[in-house]
């Protein structure tokens, strides 16, 4: 096992610290730095903060980058950064655990595990169980200051990017000059669909952040913050667990659930930052960042159990039914997540047009899930029918079953639950540095940046798997008194758990430590990278490149004819990764760009890190299942066009966009056979085999205001619209080695839009956005081609409104899914349904106070 050694935290912060230089916000993310006409000499300043506008972010970066601010950031109902992000050109925000509720982000159809992220600077490390994806629900969207998306990549980016790089960027004290700043939002929620059993908490936020400046020359300051929130609310969940086809209908043939997913969390978020400068020369900061989230989820279902040969009168929607089963059942799901990060930095004049900027920090995630499915109870005979047409499908049970579902005429089915405990812990240890020659943005002639960084990821993740069950003698109406019902369900009760007595009853009948699931792994990325740059003037040409070489050593265990036998496999392999950019000015306010970039993305942990099981088959040859140690990363090309036209107090868009991506990876048996073709070794584990490509478009326009419109009452308008269409494709291999062409990414809609207008008249402010997206793959494959299971077109409406009492004091409210929609899962085959959620209609009702 690795030894956690927290002591180089301290000698990197330290390092940076003494040297009087730190890393730098990514080129679009960078502070800016300003060239005198006169001088030519360069002024390091803190990056312009919420006031800036997208158009100046836009028309500042070299490459394609979209971008939000706190100015936007904070009239938005949202609560997390994965809701915030879902309104960048784009970007979609896709869902997590069952829930509704956003979790990660996909960018260009590419998802999570795709995209890198980083926060002032530091690469963010919070990836749930086995795969790389960033967690951003941790974040909440008060602590962030702004926001920019690169799609097109600069070498100094973290190279896992298909999709592209995020950059956060958190409050400053000088992003307001010197004056002392200080703002508080306090705000209660009032949800339609919470109340049920347990559901007795009472949603609010609370948010708050101070920052002031000191010293001779005011070149210290100094941010504090913190952010609470409590949310309790259900999913009402419908599912149809399968179909047969019969003549030209599909008719359900397994279980018809009805039940309510239930939210429970707690949010606190704590940050502070130091800061000092030195005008024209320095910027240096450190900070520490908290976020934690603890979460109880609950599940409960009833599931009546459709056998297709006992439907009669069937439709396309609608059938009767005999010969139903009652299948009851719970879940319970904990996670626990905290990220704890430390960072510093420095950004350094050195000469009249170079500069130096370094970076250290340190994140420590820890998550603790814990999952848990109960034993099933069942009863028997039931009749009735079912209508799956609308987004509630309801089954509807005659009298007679209606009245002999109740607990007492429950049969518990023994060894038919679980508990499955996931925890796993990441240390995150990274230095970066840059160095610019005439390379900002409005420098001219000949520019060249070069740097590098190291970042080790310790990760250490452990699970147990305990199937547990009820005594063999236990009669069929003990657990009668476990259950209380509700009519919350259409047609059909509910069933809500006494756990505690279900837990007393229950009893352990295995256990398995999992030990070839268990690793501790090292995984070490370095960098180096460089970029020539030339401005003539109106054009302006990059050419870079960034060599990434990636180290890791494993320890985990494969397991050799029921033997379990601790293995070490490691792997090192280096990606070269050119790109180019161009810039041309057509005229004072067009702007056309290009670039070609490749980037990579890791394996999943899950198809690496575990470790393997050998067994032997009738004639005594090998057979290998498991993991592949010897993965190496997927790879892509990407090409970027934009035009740009910039208005007054706003801009348009047009990007064009096209990605390749190279050795997908996806699981495969491979027989090795003799000179007689008789297989003497068969392998099935994952397989660099495979591609996938994503190609489209997106337009974006921003209008903050109206000139024609000044001196009537409509000149307060305002508009935030962008749409992209995504053309994925997914060549799949499967296991037995047949291919398939799957028209879109996993988690990749087929179109995104968000149209935002806003209007402010004196001290009233409103805004109505509108989020609507096309049918997106959810990455569920099924046995055919007809089975594979997409997400049905889906929009939500949301409000915000506003008013400021005083310079002050502000009161608002805010709706969140005033459309009330429901995310629907359906089969490619007649659209059939497999699934439907629905979290209903959220308010905030809120106050906030700055000084």
């Amino acid at each position: 096992m690795y030894t956690k050694n927290k002591l180089v935290v301290g000698v990197l912060l330290g390092m940076v610290s003494i040297s009087g230089a730190g890393s730098l916000y990514a080129a679009e993310g960078q502070p800016k730095v300003e060239e005198d006409a006169v001088s030519e000499e360069i002024v390091v300043t803190a990056r312009p903060g919420s006031t800036e506008s997208l158009a100046n972010i836009k028309l500042e970066s070299e490459g394609i980058v979209d971008s939000l601010t706190f100015e936007q950031i904070a009239r938005l109902p949202d609560t997390s950064l994965a809701e915030v992000l879902d309104r960048i050109v784009g970007l979609s925000s896709d869902v997590g655990f069952n829930s509704s509720q956003a979790r990660t982000v996909s960018t260009r159809g590419w998802d999570s595990r795709y995209n890198s992220v980083s926060i002032d600077g530091n690469p963010v490390w919070n990836s749930s169980r086995n795969n790389r994806g960033t967690q951003l629900d941790v974040f909440p969207s008060s602590v962030i200051d702004q926001v920019d998306v690169s799609k097109s990549i600069l070498p100094e980016h973290d190279a896992n990017s298909v999709g592209g790089h995020l950059e956060m960027r958190t409050l400053r004290a000088f992003d307001g000059g010197t004056d002392t700043v200080f703002k508080v939002n306090g705000a209660f929620g009032s949800f339609d669909q919470s109340g049920i059993p347990e559901g007795d908490k009472t949603p609010y936020k609370v948010d708050a952040a101070g920052s002031f400046t000191f010293g001779s020359d005011n070149q210290y300051g100094v941010v504090l913050g913190v952010d609470l929130q409590q949310q309790e609310l259900f999913d009402i969940h419908n599912e149809v667990s399968g179909y047969s086809e019969v003549g030209d209908l599909s008719i359900p043939n397994g279980l018809l659930n009805q039940g309510a997913y239930q939210s429970t969390f707690d949010r606190q978020s704590f940050y502070a930052k130091l800061e000092a400068r030195e005008t024209d020369s320095l910027y240096a900061f450190a900070a520490v960042n908290l976020f934690k989230e603890d979460r109880f989820d609950t599940f409960n279902d009833t599931g009546i159990f459709v056998s297709a040969g006992n439907v009669t009168n069937a439709t396309s929607n609608t059938g009767d039914f005999t010969g139903g089963a009652a299948v009851i059942q719970f879940e319970e799901f904990n996670l626990d997540r905290d990220t704890f990060q430390l960072s510093t930095g420095v950004d350094y004049r050195i000469g009249d047009v170079s500069s130096v900027e370094f970076r250290a920090g340190y994140t420590n995630y820890d998550h603790n899930e814990f999952f848990n499915r109960s034993t099933q109870w069942r009863t028997f005979n039931l009749s009735g029918s079912y209508n799956i047409s609308d987004d509630t499908p309801q089954v509807l049970l005659d009298q007679a079953s209606l009245a002999s579902l109740t607990p007492d005429n429950l049969q518990a089915r023994t060894n038919r639950g679980f508990d499955f405990l996931i925890p796993h812990e990441d240390d995150v240890y990274s230095i970066s540095g840059i160095y610019r020659y005439n390379s900002h943005s409005s420098s001219e002639g000949f520019g060249a940046t070069a740097g590098f960084l190291w970042r080790r990821m310790e990760r250490n993740f452990d699970q147990t798997f305990i199937s547990i069950g009820l005594p063999s003698d236990t009669a069929a109406t003990t657990l009668g008194d476990v259950f209380n019902t509700s009519t919350q369900g259409a047609g059909i009760p509910l069933f809500f758990a006494d756990r505690q007595a279900y837990r007393s009853a229950i009893t352990e009948t295995s256990r398995d430590e999992a030990l070839t699931s268990d690793y501790d792994l090292q995984e070490d990325v370095t960098a180096i990278h460089g970029a020539l740059l030339y401005d003539f003037g109106q054009l302006r040409l990059q050419a870079g490149v960034r060599v990434e070489r990636t180290d890791y050593e494993n320890q985990t265990a494969n397991t050799v004819n029921g033997v379990v036998t601790p293995v070490s496999p490691s792997l090192q392999y280096t990606d070269v990764l050119p790109n180019f950019h161009a810039l041309y000015e057509l005229s004072d306010n067009i702007r056309l760009k290009f670039s070609y970039s490749e980037a990579i993305a890791r394996p999943d942990f899950s198809d690496f890190a575990f470790g393997q099981n050998l067994s032997f088959d009738g004639l005594g040859n090998p057979v290998i299942q498991g993991t592949n140690p010897n993965l190496e990363a997927r790879e892509a090309q990407k090409l970027d066009a934009a035009v740009e036209y910039y208005l007054e107090d706003g801009f348009v868009s047009l990007s064009l966009f096209s990605t390749d991506l190279d050795d997908e990876i996806f699981n495969q048996r491979v027989e090795t056979r003799d000179e007689n073709d008789i297989v003497i070794l068969t392998e099935i584990f994952p397989l660099n085999n495979s591609s996938g490509t994503s190609k489209g478009a997106e337009v974006n326009f921003v209008k903050n205001s109206f000139e024609a419109l000044e001196g009537t009452a409509l000149a307060g308008l305002g508009v935030n619209f962008n749409y992209t269409y995504i053309d994925g494709e997914w060549n799949v291999t499967f296991t037995d080695g047949t291919t398939r062409t799957v028209d879109g990414l996993r988690n990749q809609p087929r179109w995104l839009g968000s149209y935002q207008v806003n209007y402010e008249l004196d001290k009233f402010y409103a805004s109505l956005t509108w989020r609507p997206r096309g049918r997106t793959f959810t990455g569920s494959f099924g046995a055919t081609p007809e089975t594979d299971r997409f997400i049905d077109d889906f929009d939500r409406l949301d409000l915000t409104l506003s008013y400021d009492v005083s310079e002050n004091l502000q009161v608002y409210v805010q709706g969140k899914n005033l459309t009330d929609s429901f995310y629907i899962e359906q089969n490619r085959l007649n659209d059939t349904l497999r699934a439907a959620s629905n979290a209903g209609q959220q308010f905030w009702f809120g106050v906030k106070y700055n000084l």
